[in-house]
């Protein structure tokens, strides 16, 4: 799971689906995580976060 910071910015973007999967990345930089983490209304997403090495940063 090496996908560019970049296109996991845009795929978080794209659908809450997507946000869904990017939030669990472990690829995924802290910054996209800190955003994801202002979906307070999708439990999977705070979840995903929560539960990523690099939410906890």
């Amino acid at each position: 799971m090496n996908t560019h910071p970049d296109i996991l910015r845009d795929l978080a973007d794209e659908s809450i689906e997507l946000a869904r999967v990017v939030a669990k990345n472990p690829s995924t930089p802290p910054d996209v995580l800190e955003a994801l983490s202002g979906y307070e209304h999708d439990l999977e997403i705070q979840r995903n976060v929560t539960a990523n090495p690099k939410g906890a940063c």
